[in-house]
This record gives C-alpha cells, sequence and structure tokens, in this order.
C-alpha cells in the first residue's frame, strides 16, 4: 500500500469520529463481572511520548520489502510510543498449538518464546476476543492474572493488547507489558490499535508470500507425483517415493499407506516413511483389526477425511487408547478408493507435536489421494494384462493343437505356434513364406479356395471346416479348423485359427462305415432269427401265463388255507393254556387239602396209642402221601408256605366258619392259643391292626 494512502487512513483512524462509540467504556471480554478495563488509578506515570503523523510517517518511511523486518520497527515504536516495561508481538504458530514471541523490544532474557495459548493474556484478551484493544490497569483484580506464571514471575501489574488478523481471523497481538499500575490513555490505547493493525498488513503480506509459497511447493509435489504415476515400474517403488516426497513437503513425522482387507476386516501398512530420527513401524502394523480404528474407518469408508489436531479430540474408546499408546499425537487420514471399492488410505501423524491440518493441505492430498488410487487401479490392470499376455503366450505355444493366424489378401500365414510346424514337418521360415493353398489335398484346396471366394465376395461362411492336409513328408493328415475372423470394417481380412489333429477320428469314421455296412449284413441275418425265435418264445409266454394264473389261484387258496389254520392254532394254543391252567389249579388245591386236612389229623394220630402193626400203617400213609404231593409241591401256592402247620390247620378251620373255641377244642389247644394263632395269621397276611373280617379276607385270596 502507498505511504501516503496510509497515512490518510491513519488520519481517518485517528480522527474522534472513527473511534469506537464504547471505547472509553470497553470492558474486558474475559472478565464477565464488568470489571473496567481502564481503571482510575492516582498516581499514574506520563506517557513516553505522544502520537503524532509525522513519528508515524517516519516509521512508514523507514519500511522495506521485509516484513519481518517492519514488524520489528513497528515494535520498536510501540515501546517508544506507549507507556510499559515491553513490547511483545506474539502469535500462533502454523499449527495453531503454541504462542510464540515473534519480535519484542526490551523483553526479559528468560521471558518463554514459546508456550501453549491456554491461560496466556495475549491469547485469551486479544486473539479469543471481539477484536477490540484490551487495557488492564490493575492486573491484581483480574481473573486471568490469578494463577498465571507469566504474571506473577515478572511481577506484571497492567496489560494493553489488540489483536494481530490475517484473512479475518485473529492470530496475534501486539502487548504491552508494564511493571507497575498504569491507567493507559485513549491515545496509547489508539496508538496500538493502529499498530496492530500495520502488523496485521505486514503479516498477511508475509504469510501470504508463504501461503504462496508453500502452494507452489504443494503444487510441485502433485506434479512429481503425478508425473511418477504416468511410468510406474515398480509400484512399491512409486508408493515409497510419492509417501517420501508428501512427508517432506508437508513437514510431518511419520507418513503411512495403508490397505483394507474386507474378507478379514483388517488393515496392513503397504508402504511407510519416517523422518529422520523416528524408528520404523511397518512390520508391526500387519492385519490389524480394524475394529480398532472403528470411529476412523467408518469415516474413511464414507469418503471422509479424518482430521485431528490432537488425540484427545477423538471420542474415548479403543481407537483413542490405541493411538496414545502408539505415542500419535496428531493425524490427518485420507481415504483411497479404486472405482467404487474402498482401497485403503493414507495417514499422516505427529508424535511430538499437534498440528492444525489446513484446508489447503486436505484439499491437495484429497487430489493426490486419486492419483494414487488411479496409479494403483492402472497398475493392477497393466499386471493383469501382462499376466493374461503371458498365459495366453503359454498356452498359444504348449497347446495341444495348432493355432496360427492368416492373411486372406497374401494367402499366407502371419504367425504360427510350434504345434502347427512340428505337425506339417516345416521350419517356420518355409512356413510362413509358403501359400495356404500349398498345404491342402486337391479335394481340399478346392474347397478353400470356394471358401475364400464367399469370404471375398462378402457372404457368410461356417466358422468351422475340415480339410486334409499334405505334409512336408508326403503323409497327409486330416484337421478340423475353428476360424476367428478378423473383421476391417465390414470385410474379413483374415482369420486366427485353431486347428485339431481329426486324422485318428477320420479313420475310425472310415472304419465305422464299414463296420456299419458289415453290422447292417449280420443285422438282417439276425432280424430273421430273431423273428422265427420271437414266434416261439410268444407260444411260450402264453403258456407261461396260463400258468402263472393257475399259480396265482393255488397261492389264493393258500393264503385262506394258512389263515384258517392260524386261527384254528390260536384257539388250540387257548385251550391248551386253559387245560394247564385247570391241572396246575387242581395240583394245587389237591397239595393244599393233603397238607390242611390229612396232614394234621394224621400227625395227631401218631400221638395217640397206636400198637406197632398200626404204627407201621400210619408210615406207608405217610410215605405215599409224601410220594404222591412230591411232585406238587413247587405249584404250592406261596401265600400258604409261610405258615405253620397249625396255622395251615387254623386257616382251614376258619375258612370253613369255625369259631375259635370249637378250633381249640378239635385241636385240642386252648382259645387263648387259638387267639394266638389267628393273630400271626393276620400278621403274617399283613392286616395286623386293620378292621378286616379275617374269615371273609382268607375266602378273598382262595
Amino acid at each position: 500500500m502507498h505511504v501516503v494512502q496510509i497515512c490518510k487512513q491513519l488520519r481517518d483512524w485517528l480522527s474522534a469520529d472513527a473511534l469506537e462509540p464504547d471505547m472509553k467504556t470497553k470492558r474486558n471480554p474475559v472478565a464477565k463481572k464488568g470489571k473496567e478495563i481502564i481503571n482510575d488509578v492516582s498516581g499514574s506515570t506520563e506517557a513516553q511520548g505522544n502520537f503524532d503523523e509525522a513519528g508515524l510517517g517516519s516509521l512508514l518511511c523507514r519500511m522495506g520489502p521485509d516484513p519481518q523486518k517492519n514488524i520489528d520497527e513497528i515494535v520498536r515504536y510501540a515501546f517508544q510510543m506507549v507507556r510499559g516495561d515491553f513490547v511483545a508481538y506474539c502469535r500462533l504458530d502454523d499449527r495453531n498449538a503454541s504462542m510464540i514471541v515473534d519480535s519484542a523490544w526490551n523483553l526479559p532474557d528468560d521471558f518463554p518464546t514459546r508456550r501453549d495459548p491456554d491461560g496466556l493474556l495475549c491469547y485469551e484478551l486479544t486473539v479469543k476476543g471481539d477484536g477490540q484493544p484490551s487495557a488492564l490497569s490493575d492486573l491484581d483484580q483480574h481473573p486471568l492474572a490469578e494463577n498465571n506464571p507469566i504474571v506473577k514471575k515478572y511481577g506484571l501489574k497492567a496489560y494493553l493488547g489488540a489483536p494481530v488478523s490475517f484473512r479475518g481471523k485473529h492470530i496475534g497481538s501486539l502487548g504491552i507489558g508494564a511493571s507497575s499500575q498504569i491507567k493507559f490513555t485513549e491515545n496509547e490505547i489508539r496508538i496500538v490499535s493502529i499498530l496492530s493493525k500495520l502488523i496485521s498488513l505486514e503479516e498477511n503480506r508475509r504469510q501470504g508470500e508463504a501461503s504462496l509459497s508453500h502452494r507452489l511447493e504443494l503444487e510441485k509435489m502433485l506434479n512429481l507425483i503425478s508425473t511418477r504415476a504416468i511410468r510406474i515400474t515398480d509400484m512399491q517403488d512409486f508408493l515409497d517415493n510419492s509417501l517420501a516426497i508428501m512427508g517432506q513437503t508437508l513437514d510431518v513425522e511419520g507418513a503411512f499407506i495403508w490397505e483394507y482387507d474386507e474378507k478379514s476386516h483388517t488393515v496392513s501398512n503397504i508402504s511407510e516413511w519416517m523422518a529422520e530420527g523416528m524408528s520404523s513401524q511397518i512390520d508391526n502394523l500387519q492385519s490389524i483389526p480394524a475394529d480398532l480404528f472403528s470411529w476412523s474407518m467408518k469415516l474413511l469408508i464414507d469418503g471422509q477425511v479424518v482430521r485431528c489436531s490432537h488425540v484427545d479430540e477423538l471420542p474415548n474408546g479403543l481407537e483413542k487408547e490405541t493411538l496414545k499408546q502408539m505415542g500419535v499425537q496428531s493425524l490427518l487420514g485420507v481415504p483411497l478408493f479404486i472405482g467404487e471399492s474402498f482401497y485403503g488410505f493414507i495417514v499422516f501423524e505427529e508424535y511430538k507435536r499437534n498440528r492444525f491440518w489446513q484446508d489447503e493441505d486436505v484439499d491437495l492430498l484429497r487430489t493426490i489421494s486419486r492419483v494414487i488410487s488411479e496409479a494403483i487401479a492402472g497398475h493392477r490392470l497393466e499386471t493383469a494384462l501382462r499376466e493374461s499376455e503371458t498365459r495366453y503366450r503359454e498356452i498359444v505355444e504348449h497347446a495341444p493343437a495348432g493355432i496360427y493366424e492368416i492373411d486372406f489378401k497374401s494367402n499366407r500365414f502371419l504367425d504360427a505356434n510350434d504345434y502347427s510346424l512340428e505337425w506339417t514337418g516345416y521350419s517356420r521360415q518355409e512356413f510362413l513364406s509358403m501359400p495356404a493353398s500349398r498345404l491342402l489335398t486337391k479335394k481340399s484346396n478346392a474347397l478353400y479356395r470356394e471358401r475364400l471366394a464367399a469370404i471375398r465376395s462378402g457372404k457368410p461362411v461356417p466358422d468351422t471346416v475340415d480339410y486334409e492336409v499334405r505334409c512336408k513328408d508326403g503323409s497327409t493328415r486330416w484337421c478340423k479348423l475353428h476360424v476367428n475372423f478378423i473383421q476391417k470394417g465390414d470385410r474379413k481380412v483374415g482369420a486366427r485359427v485353431i486347428a485339431h489333429d481329426i486324422t485318428a477320428r477320420k479313420m475310425a469314421e472310415q472304419e465305422l462305415t464299414m463296420n456299419q455296412e458289415r453290422l447292417e449284413l449280420l443285422v438282417d441275418e439276425r432280424t430273421a432269427e430273431l423273428t422265427r425265435a420271437n414266434r416261439t418264445l410268444s407260444k411260450e409266454v402264453d403258456e407261461r401265463k396260463h400258468m402263472e394264473t393257475a399259480l396265482r389261484d393255488s397261492e389264493r387258496q393258500l393264503k385262506v388255507e394258512t389263515a384258517r389254520l392260524e386261527e384254528t392254532n390260536a384257539a388250540l394254543q387257548v385251550l391248551l393254556k386253559k387245560r394247564d391252567d385247570d391241572r396246575n389249579e387242581l395240583q394245587e388245591k389237591v397239595l393244599i387239602n393233603i397238607k390242611e386236612l390229612v396232614e394234621p389229623y394224621l400227625r395227631k394220630m401218631k400221638e395217640t396209642d397206636l400198637d406197632e402193626r398200626q404204627n407201621a400203617y400210619m408210615e406207608v400213609i405217610a410215605s405215599n402221601l409224601s410220594e404222591i404231593t412230591c411232585p406238587l409241591i413247587p405249584r404250592l401256592s406261596q401265600k400258604y408256605l409261610k405258615f405253620t402247620p397249625a396255622e395251615i390247620h387254623v386257616v382251614n378251620l376258619l375258612k370253613q366258619g369255625r369259631p375259635t373255641k370249637e378250633i381249640a377244642k378239635l385241636m385240642g389247644l386252648s382259645p387263648r392259643t387259638v387267639e394266638t394263632h389267628r393273630n400271626n395269621i393276620r400278621r403274617k397276611i399283613g392286616i395286623s391292626n386293620r378292621k378286616i373280617n379275617l374269615r371273609t379276607y382268607l375266602q378273598s385270596i382262595q
């Protein structure tokens, strides 16, 4: 800007009408409680000088083409015109990660030249402010000074600052610090505001030049990578070199290209560039589960850029913790797509510093990512094409068939595989120099010329044909040609042909024809024999049908008889079972009756006074009864075997309906003993202490 124009603008700024209406009552944007910016402090010192146009004109005349020297002059001039111990122009660095002292006058030697901006007066009051100067006459009363280490260390009591802007954004502050309380005048506030605008002009020029230079560097980077992408001989070398160019141009600490495997849902590092002093990580970054970076992966797969100035900006979770463990402080990820498919991504990382990723850089990296994606896709296609050509050539050379190309105009072969040469016996030079018709027998040559004339006249011809070929040694062989015509416009100018040796098939066809003729004679003879045999067989079939009908009738009758016999057998089995049950029941009754009705009285008779002869008879009777009952004992019901003979006698008399006294008299026992037997019987049959009639129960279990 011309000096006269600047002076005119400065006169406008200096005029009372140009001042902000509320300048005199401007309040600190940080202090919400409404403390005054300019405090009335008694005993304040006088200004070191008054602002005048001559001094400003002299300042502007001293400015040259170097923005940094001009800024230094403005800072020195501010120290001369405004009261304070020192003046400093502080600005955010290129990555907006820290506040640096760009230019200063009379600054303490141990004053920090780079700090985290949060909490600093110049950052909180001016850079983050509303664009107006901030004047604090008593820092002891301001909340920002309470825990501010710089204020305490250097004993600052007053501060005056105004923002410096670049492209409408506050990037720094021109500030004056004082170790005593100062009530800054409106003239001093106006001076700092005007000088901050001068620095803004220089900063715009400086950063504009830097931005232009950076833009040129980015375009150079794009041109280099695009040029390399045109001719790629080694894809890995291209990726490595591209990363190195991007990493050095962007001044990052690490750059990587990751490939995504959709089947395993993993990512692998396929290329890496690390700044000097940084160790390689590629060996440890293979087949990493993509879920470790789920937040970033979702954005990248959707085609979005992952831009993170500080890892703490990421959502809490596994990805954030993983990146912290890897030492990543800041990162930028750009997706790679091949067609519509997500291929992977390029990521740039910072490990020692935070970084604000500029839109300009991101836009260019998107363009480069497309260049790299297209290069990868092109290289894949080229590689596949080369492999396909190699496979085709191997197939052609090793195919068990003759493959050749022929030109219809010259009637000569243009190329042929080794099998064609071996099959005909000619060398390659001989084969390619002779007309095609020379290889054919007379009959096949006529067919060839007929087809060639049809082709030249534009008539359709079949794409398969059989020819008889004459080999170099004079022998002939048959081949079947599969023809793929070569078109030039609407004309067939040549063909690519696959020829299969069908000599054996042709010979087999001839032999088959002869065999068919012989077979027809044999068939006629055999047909006559079969006709005669068929008549005889028809008679036999009729006879067999009659026999089968009779046999089926017999089988039907047999089935009826069998069913009747089965019913009879079932009835007999029932009768036999009934007979066995009756016999067993009779034997059991006989045995029980002997046990109950005979043996007790035999024992009693033995106890009477019998003579010797009578005793002998009794022994004979007992022995004979034993012989009778011995076979019956296994059939005796178990319900009586648990009773003693006396109890069996009592059971029998009870079933006859005899009372206790009568039983006692018949058995020669006391009624008390009979009662004892009755109780034992009730106990053994399980009805003790139950109100059940003993006689009725005994009869029920007969």
